[in-house]
Formats: C-alpha cells, structure tokens, sequence
C-alpha cells in the first residue's frame, strides 16, 4: 500500500482534512435547525468521516494535482465506488446495524449522482468487469495509516481484503434482500426506514457543497438561527378591512373553527381541511401554517418550522405568492422569506452574489417557500441529487397542499406512506386542503368537523348534467351559437378537454363575431399570457366575457363566472371547474353544464385525455358515470355526498399505485417515474420559445449564454434564463406531418435527424398571437 507524506487533497486548492472538517460544520449547521436527535446526528457525523475516504487513492490524488492533464482511465480517478465497497466491509466488521449499513453505503455511493437503486449497489460496481481491477487497485493504494487517522475508523483489514469487492457484494446483496421482504411484509415500516436514510443523505449532500459553492459573506450567514417571527395575527390584520358580508362571516367561523382544532390536537400530525371553494382556504392554511410555525403553549419548544406551500398549477401559484407579498407586507422580492420555487420563478435572492444566491435557491433557503406538486414530489420521491439536496427541508416543516384531489391515483399509496411516516418520524405537520377530500392519506384529523354545515350554506350553482348522449364538437359549437343571444349577456366560461377542441371552439365563435370579449386560455398560449388574460378576467369580474379554456383554469383559479360548460371529466375536476361559477355568489343560482364531446368520428375528447397506462381510459371516469347515472341535476349542497361515494369507489380500486411504493421503498431498480406518473408521458413534446413575448432580447441572451465557456458558468446562466424562457414557452406535441419548422427556427447547433431532442426553437414572427395562441393547424385528432 502507498504511503506518502504528502497531503491529501480533496480539491485542487483544498486538502481533504479541512473539506471534511467545513462538511461536518455545515451539517451542524443544518442539524441546529432541526429536532435533536443524539443518535441521528452521530450516524451524520459518521457519513461526514467516511463519505470522500475513496479520494485517498493514489489515482484520485493524481487526478485532482493535474485536473485538466489527466488521461487515464476516467474510471481510476473515481473515488465514490471504492469507498462504497470499503464502508459496506467496514460496516459488517464492527457488527453494525443494517440500517447503518445501507445508509453509510448508499450515501458513500451516491452523493455526487443521487440515492442509488439495488442494481447500483450491487451488480453495477461489486461485480462488474469494469470496475473489478479499477476498484481493487484504488484499495491497494490508499494510505491505510492517513485514512484511518482521517475518518477515525480502522480500515486496515478492509482496504486489504483481497476479496473486497466480492465480500461487500454479499453485504449489500443479503441487506437489500432483507429490504425488500421488509417492503413486502411490512411496508409502512420499509418507507420510514427510507426516509430516515434520505434524511442523511440530504444532509450530506448540502453540507458537501455549501463551503465550496459560497461567498465567504455567504458562508458567514449560512443557516442560521430562523429568528425573524411571523405572528400568526398577521392574518386577522389583514382581514380587518375586510367588509361584514355573510361569506366573509363564514369564513371567519370556519378559520376559527380550524385553528380551534389545530391547538386543540397539538401530537396530530396529518390534518385534511375540506371547505366550499371561495370559503377562503388559502388565508385559512395560512393562520394554520403561522401559529404551527410559532409554536404554542403545548409544542412551543424546538426550531421554528419552514413553511412549504405545494400547489398543482402554477396560475394558482401566481395569485397564492400575491396573498402572501400582502400578508407579509412584503414590499419587494424577499425570497429569504418568501420564496417561489417553480419553472417561473425568477433566480434571485436576497443577496448580489451570484454564487450565494445559486446555493440558497436550491436549497429552499428561505422561511415559507411555495412550489409545485412536482418539485415536492421529486424532493421527497426522487433520487437525483438535486432533489434529494432539498428533502431534509421537508422534515420538522408545516407542509401545506392546496387541491390534494389532483393528484393521480396511482401516486395516492406512495403519497399515502411517504407523508405519513414524515409526519410520524421525521417531526413535520401536513395539511391537505381541498373542497373535496379524496381521503387517501390515511390517520388524518380533520380541521372542520362537519364540513357539510359550510356546504348547506350555499346555493351558488347547479349541475345541468347533459353528458349521458355524446355531441359531436361541430354540434355542440351550433348549439353555443343558437344561444349567442343570451350567452353574450353573461360570463361564460367554455372548458374543453384538448387544446384542439378549444382552439375549433374559439376560431367558430370568434369568427361569427362574438358580441363580447373572448378570452383564450389553453397551453398553446405561453405562462405569461395566460396569467395577464385572468388577471384581466378578474379586473372586469362585472363584465359580460367568453373564456374558451382547457383545464388550465379548473383547480383553484379564483375567477367568477355566471355560467359554466364543461366537456365531460372525473368528477374532481367538474366540480373543481364548478368553483368557478358564482363562486363569490353575487347571484341567484347559476348553471354548470356537462357534456359528452367527441369528435367527427364519434372519438370521446374525455377518453383521448383521461388515460392511464398503455392508453386505456381512466378508472375515473367510469366511476363518474356510476355515481352521477340517476342525477340530471346536483345542486352545490349535494356535492358533498356524491364527491365521497366517487372517492371512496377510487380508493376501493386496484390501481392505487401500490406496487411504485414496494418499488420506492425496496429501493428496486424500477424506481417510480415522477414525472410521468404525475403529469403523464412527455415524449413526443417540442417546446417552442416565444422570444418576441419577453420584454428584453430573449435570443440575444440565450446566445451569449451558450457562448460561455466555462460550463459551470454557462449552466450558470442558462439557469438565470429558465424563469424568462419558461414564461414565454409552449410545448406542442408532434403529431402527423407537423414538424418544429413549420412555426420556429433552432437556435444553436442542431442535429435535424433529432428535432426532439433540440432544446432551443425560436418561433417565428406571424405564428403567434397573445390572443389566440400558437398557430397549429391540422390537427388529425379533429
């Protein structure tokens, strides 16, 4: 074995004793603004010591004193999969725990790429031709003395097992299988043990950047001490201009009622909050989310809780962050206390400092941060380190989910036991808000009692149910024009299932010349227009209007209209799409009306967007037709009923999404697609940037960006385009013989046999219109 004098780095400019001394400071760091936890925060402590113990080997020394002249094998300099096999050996000598087996190894493993699967920690490195002589020669020329000294472990005997390899192959082999029984046999206890090894790993993935990637005035602010208080009064002050109507009294009744509940159960953990839409939920979760945070006379002690907002649309996002920058008095952009963590967002903090504001952004930073179901998801779900970075914010927080009903069925059982044991184990309060609970979180409290006392109140809107016989599209646009007459004295909102469907409606209605404003609201319009046109449809909420949307409006939108039409759908997202009919109920009773639209073929629009696997139509909408087969007409006090009898046949389904939670907690090579599960298959998409809709010169900087060198920086300032190329983007699905050039141009190097896979189209001038949106034609589906 090699033994020099000279000092090990673990940068060029660093040596690897202070890296592991600043990585185990910032974990303190972070540690400090969690729950205490004695035996925890040693098993961190120990992943500090042993996660860079590769970066000993000869090779890695060799590598990091010449970065840009190394030209061996890439796989030598490797320091991450000798490591592994070193602590998963080192592991089973001292007789420790599986779970500190699995934990220490898998975040040795995968703290520069991500959580690792079962193949990663077994085929990939332990038997793999590959990787057999590279890590064999790594362990042979380790300083056994320096490394020992280093970590404070004895690593003799391990790095000189001429059957290193083979003999942690078997550790991991026998634990994962033990996993895996665990996960079949007792699945709830499999998800904490995940969790609770995410929760290191999360740690030591922030920790190992933190020192590197910040300013010293940022180093000198890191994590601190979350002292700036948020007094949960600042809701009721913020209501007090509020006028004394009969809503604004129930809503009022009910928040009380809410927070009455909270502090009344301070060990409950999951809470439901089910409420009429427009009976103020948001400002409602708010007081719930503020007193959480504060604490109270029962569970004062400890850090103050992060705040995460987790919405599924981002028109919600938009109109949440307002109520929030006025609930705070925000002034300006504070994202050190409010941040927004989305696709839209802007890449600024509180600081100049580029790198600084980077490393704060991703870190979620900040004392109420508010994103999408995606980002959540991917945070406590996902396995690539940049998500995984994020997840031990999610613990000791108060998590807030607007509109849980939009989440697909197949996520309920993962997201079932994922959010429970977060709650029991890793100290967090979840609330899960919607006007229908879907109830698949088990052991939840629920905040108003009798949600049904709220629902008999009302008496806003009625659905006209005319579903039951399809209308073919050219009909239905005959029968809309056959009522223009009254039609063009209301608010009317048309919600169609495709972007096809909707573009046919608004082309046949605005060229017959509709006698009132008509707005399009559909992804062929870009982020930023669409939320000037509500912003618009709010501003003349007395007016007479025409909104022809897709389902981008449905959940949570706080638009008001007097009548409503909806293409068939699940049931949540009808009665989601109801909210938006007299939702301040300014009038007499209103109509939601539901239709069964197909195209000229006879094709349902519904069962062509509705589907799950391989195509086949959406559990969902059968289960609509069932519980709604004997109605014609609901009026809003009976929605309650049917919306339960509907949730509690989908929970009673087969496809709940259980075999992705034995895969999750397993750690099975066939980990769940997030993504895909979440928002669909996303093959088969272009996004096509509208330039001409930015305010600046969008293509001018996306080239000077590109044109970096360095690619730390140039991914740097791409990054601080994404909010501004989001905003003004569309992404179109390529069908038929349409192709990317028929609208845009390619920015930058283009490979024309991969038109997919080109992330920069620049659509051309004259093929979009901020009213009607991106000009596709021909869409085979119509």
């Amino acid at each position: 074995m090699s033994n020099t004098d000279e000092a090990l780095l673990s940068h060029p400019d660093k040596p690897l004793s202070q890296h592991i001394a600043e990585v185990r400071e910032a974990t303190r760091a972070i540690l400090r603004l969690h729950s205490p936890d004695a035996e925890r925060e040693k098993l961190v402590e120990e992943i500090v010591s042993l996660h860079d113990l590769g970066k000993a080997s000869a090779a890695f020394q060799k590598y990091i004193r010449d970065t840009s002249g190394y030209r061996e094998n890439r796989n030598k300099k490797a320091h991450t999969p000798v490591g592994f096999a070193a602590t998963l050996l080192l592991g089973e000598r001292l007789e420790r725990d599986p779970f500190w087996k699995l934990c220490v190894a898998a975040a040795v493993l995968g703290h520069h790429t991500g959580f690792p699967n079962s193949r990663r920690l077994t085929d990939q490195y332990l038997l793999s031709d590959n990787w057999k002589e590279v890590i064999d020669e790594q362990a042979a020329n380790i300083p056994v003395d320096k490394v020992s000294e280093l970590t404070g472990f004895p690593l003799s005997e391990v790095l000189s097992d001429p059957a290193l390899r083979y003999n942690a192959f078997f550790v991991a082999d026998n634990m994962l299988e033990a996993v895996k029984k665990k996960a079949g046999s007792d699945v709830s206890s499999a998800v904490a043990d995940r969790l609770k090894m995410q929760f290191a790993f999360s740690v030591l993935l922030e920790a190992d950047k933190a020192f590197l990637a910040l300013s010293p005035d940022g180093r000198s602010s890191y994590r601190k001490d979350r002292e700036l208080r948020l007094s949960p009064r600042l809701v009721e002050e913020h209501l007090r201009k509020s006028d004394s109507s009969e809503i604004n009294a129930l809503r009022t009744n009910a928040r009380k009622e809410a927070l009455d509940a909270l502090l009344a159960f301070p060990d409950q953990r999951l809470w439901t909050l089910a409420l009429p839409t427009g009976l103020g939920k948001t400002l409602t979760a708010a007081s719930l989310a503020l007193s959480l945070r504060e604490g109270s006379p029962t569970n004062g002690s400890g850090p103050r809780k992060r705040i995460i907002l987790v919405l599924p649309f981002l028109s919600i996002i938009d109109q949440t962050a307002k109520v929030y920058a006025d609930l705070l008095k925000l002034k300006k952009h504070r994202p050190s206390v409010f941040m927004q963590s989305h696709s839209l967002s802007e890449r600024v903090y509180d600081t100049e400092e580029q790198r600084d504001a980077e490393f704060f952004l991703d870190t979620w930073d900040s004392e109420i941060v508010v994103t999408t179901f995606d980002q959540f998801l991917l945070s406590l779900l996902g396995d690539r380190a940049r998500h995984q970075m994020r997840f031990h914010n999610l613990a000791d927080a108060v998590l807030i989910f607007d509109e849980v009903q939009a989440l697909p069925t197949q996520l309920w059982d993962i997201v079932n036991h994922a959010l429970t044991q977060l709650t029991e184990h890793l100290g967090s309060t979840a609330i899960l808000m919607s006007a229908t609970q879907p109830g698949f979180v088990e052991e939840t409290g629920s905040l108003i009692q009798t949600p049904e006392r709220y629902y008999e109140k009302f008496g806003r809107y009625r659905l006209v149910l005319r579903h039951k016989t399809p209308t073919k599209l050219e009909d239905f646009i005959e029968s809309v024009l056959g009522r223009r007459d009254e039609l063009e004295r209301e608010r009317v909102l048309i919600t169609l299932n495709t972007r096809a469907s909707a573009r046919e409606v608004r082309r046949a209605l605005t060229e017959a010349g509709w006698g009132a404003p008509v707005y399009f609201l559909t992804a062929d319009v870009t982020p930023k227009d669409r939320l000037a046109v509500i912003d618009k449809i709010k501003k003349y909420r007395d007016e007479p209007c025409l909104v022809v949307s897709t389902q981008v409006i449905e959940a949570g939108v706080d638009v008001d209209m007097s009548l409503v039409i909806r293409d068939f759908a699940p049931l949540d997202s009808l009665i989601q799409v109801a909210g938006r009919c007299n939702r301040n109920g300014n009038w007499a009773r209103k109509d939601v009306e539901i239709y069964h639209l197909t195209n000229a073929t006879g094709r349902s629009f519904a069962e062509t967007v509705y589907t799950v696997s391989k195509g086949s139509p959406d559990v969902r909408l059968e289960e609509t037709r069932k519980v709604l087969k004997s109605c014609e007409i609901v009026p809003e006090e009976n929605v309650l009923g049917i919306c339960d009898d509907y949730f509690a046949r989908l929970r009673n389904g087969k496809d709940l999404g259980r075999r992705h939670t034995r895969n999750w907690a397993s750690l099975a090579e066939e980990q769940p697609n997030i993504r895909e599960l979440l928002r669909g298959e996303r093959t088969g998409q272009v996004q096509l940037i509208v330039a001409e809709r930015d305010e600046g010169d969008l293509v001018t900087d996306i080239e000077t960006a590109l044109e970096v060198r360095d690619r730390w920086e140039r991914r740097w300032a791409l990054r601080n385009l994404a909010g501004r190329i989001a905003r003004v983007t569309v992404s179109v699905w390529v069908k038929g013989d349409w192709h990317p050039t028929d609208v845009a141009n390619p920015l930058g190097h283009y490979d024309s046999t991969k038109p997919l896979e080109h992330p920069w189209w620049i659509v051309r001038p004259g093929n979009y219109d901020p009213k009607s949106g991106l000009r596709l034609e021909g869409d085979p589906f119509l």
